[in-house]
């Protein structure tokens, strides 16, 4: 169900905690300034899935419906969609297991 209200909090909300994400890594503060691209990244995704109408699952890992759905409405090239879905599968993965401070050895 298209959510245009929902949506454009989640973009706003995304650009918001995108800022936060150069401030951290302004100070040097990587292991925050990863969490933060990750939240931002996905909540811009499903602020756009939400405009578009298109349910998905209650999950951070996106990569699927990300592949799925996108090449639906032929926003990115499938080149493009395969490399998002990487970027966003790895990057929750790698954080999932991997947010402690100062510990940067994955990325």
């Amino acid at each position: 169900m298209r959510n245009d209200r929902s949506a454009k909090i989640s973009i706003q909300d995304a650009e918001i905690i995108l800022d936060e994400a150069h401030i951290s890594f302004k100070s040097c503060y990587y292991h925050r300034m990863m969490r933060k691209f990750q939240e931002s990244t996905e909540l811009a995704v499903k602020g756009l899935l939400k405009y578009l109408g298109i349910e998905y699952p209650r999950s951070h890992i996106l990569g699927l419906i990300i592949k799925k759905e996108f090449s639906k409405i032929g926003l990115f090239s499938p080149d493009e969609l395969k490399k998002l879905a990487y970027i966003n599968d790895t990057l929750n993965d790698t954080l999932a297991f991997d947010r402690e401070p100062g510990n940067l050895s994955s990325y």
